[in-house]
């Protein structure tokens, strides 16, 4: 295949993958949560060695930031892997720029889950910035990141 070609296939490509459902780029996701008290979203966040080196990963981050509509509920992230749990909480208001605490839990390589969840009813929208991370010899460097929703209410 030349060059122009190549080039127009790539770009295509990647902008398809911006419309299928549950694809999420780079290190940060925005999305709402729906009416009901309950509705949760789920994030499949895999953690693996830094691309192209052999520094494993140790660690994943998460912090968030409640976004408008203004509502009363408050949001939190948790982090899981392998029985470990942290969660932080929005607790500065809605449509600030100001996110969470970090919330983070040391679980390695491997599949972490994500949980967006709401403590009460209303539609709430909120951005959650992650980072699989490795140790503190590296200077917590970033190591390789895929995502995906695995469920959206």
């Amino acid at each position: 295949m030349n060059a122009p070609y190549k080039t127009i296939a790539m770009a295509l490509s990647f902008l398809l993958s911006l419309g299928q459902p549950g694809v999420v780029l780079g290190h940060s996701v925005r999305d709402s949560l729906g009416k009901r008290k309950s509705a949760t979203d789920v994030y499949s966040v895999t953690c693996s060695n830094e691309e192209g080196g052999d520094t494993p990963t140790f660690r994943l981050a998460a912090r968030l930031r409640d976004e408008l509509p203004r509502g009363k509920p408050l949001l939190s992230v948790t982090i899981a892997k392998d029985g470990a749990a942290a969660q932080a909480t929005d607790k500065n208001g809605d449509g600030n720029q100001r996110y969470s605490p970090w919330a983070y839990v040391n679980g390695d390589n491997g599949v972490y889950q994500m949980i967006v969840t709401k403590s009460g009813r209303g539609i709430e929208r909120y951005s959650v910035e992650f980072h699989c991370q490795g140790p503190s010899s590296s200077g917590y460097i970033h190591t390789g990141t895929t995502v995906r929703i695995t469920q959206n209410q």
